[in-house]
């Protein structure tokens, strides 16, 4: 660094004063040439750095959009903001090839033979953001990405989530995700995606396109509620969480009254995060207040059995007990022997 480049970060250290703030600007500096001029500033030797930490990140964001395109990180950056545990990078790869905004960009010059993201852009964008993410696990067996500091997380969502519209609409193209909706279907284009693949040199006339995401099926493995079966606590973490943010009521009342889903709950370890999820949903949606309270009832009264359960399929057990008139008995009756 010149001299001038260095007192351009103390003079702004002295000003933010935090070891975040220094923390990225000492990261942005490692990038800079000692010849490097910015056009933007009248003394075009000094580096325009932000003297806050929310103005630095802004910053790293604007080159984030140069580098790997407006599309792709905002969209990227809403998934990790709005995911209750992270993401994967296999789900944010997948997530993204389900936005046809961000493959209507990726295929600027060329059309792969499958509809899905070039994986190496987003794994390119995550290397970027690397100093400024944690991994972590959630008891699925795949390690998450997501903000190691809430300032990160705040900032992401005050520039990719900027109001309710598109808080909504990112929850549901979770909610697709998580639910399985695009499995095995081939998803219509946009009219931009459309323009991109219908290219004469490309697939002229194609206009849907498979995109390669899985299924989610609740479990995964053996039988839910007996020794030896796997749930999917992907979707068991983060499903309901994305229906209630994206206002989808219907569906997520008949998740969170499921006995199914209740049972794969505290069979992935989650059990006792229902009671919060009963919350949040009946102050969205008071409509379905009394069925949610009915199943709030029984799992409050019933958690120390149910977070420790002496037998297999404890729930089903447990709500078989309940009065016939109980949702939560005649939902459990429903399941075959």
């Amino acid at each position: 660094l010149t001299a001038v480049q260095k007192k351009a970060i103390m003079d702004g250290f002295n000003l933010a004063g935090t070891p975040l703030w220094l923390t990225i600007a000492a990261q942005w500096a490692q990038s800079w040439k000692s010849f490097q001029l910015w056009a933007d500033q009248p003394n075009q030797q000094i580096p325009p750095i932000a003297p806050t930490v929310s103005g630095l990140i802004y910053q790293l964001f604007d080159r984030l959009e140069s580098d790997h395109g407006m599309y792709l990180t905002a969209a990227a950056l809403a998934y990790i903001t709005l995911a209750r545990h992270g993401v994967s990078v296999t789900e944010l790869q997948e997530l993204l090839s389900l936005e046809d905004k961000v493959l209507a960009d990726s295929y600027q010059w060329w059309v792969p033979p499958v509809r899905i993201i070039p994986p190496l852009l987003p794994t390119r964008l995550l290397s970027d953001l690397s100093d400024y993410l944690s991994r972590r696990g959630d008891g699925s067996g795949v390690q998450l990405v997501c903000w190691y500091h809430r300032q990160f997380w705040e900032t992401a969502e005050g520039t990719y989530v900027p109001d309710d519209h598109t808080r909504v609409q990112r929850h549901s193209e979770m909610v697709d995700y998580f639910s399985g909706k695009w499995a095995g279907v081939e998803k219509p284009y946009n009219k931009w995606l459309s323009e991109r693949v219908q290219r004469p040199e490309f697939f002229p006339g194609e206009i849907a396109g498979d995109r390669r995401v899985p299924q989610q099926k609740l479990v995964l493995l053996g039988t839910l509620g007996l020794p030896g079966s796997r749930v999917n606590v992907r979707r068991v973490r983060e499903l309901v969480h994305h229906l209630i943010n994206a206002g989808h009521g219907e569906a997520a009342w008949k998740e969170l009254t499921s006995m199914e889903y209740i049972t794969a709950k505290f069979e992935a370890g989650a059990g006792n995060t229902l009671l919060g999820e009963l919350a949040r949903a009946r102050t969205k949606f008071p409509e379905y207040t009394t069925d949610l309270e009915q199943v709030k009832s029984f799992i409050g009264r019933r958690l120390d059995r149910l977070l420790r359960p002496a037998a297999p399929n404890a729930v089903f057990q447990l709500a078989i007990q309940e009065p016939d008139t109980s949702l939560v008995c005649s939902d459990a009756q429903k399941r075959p022997e």
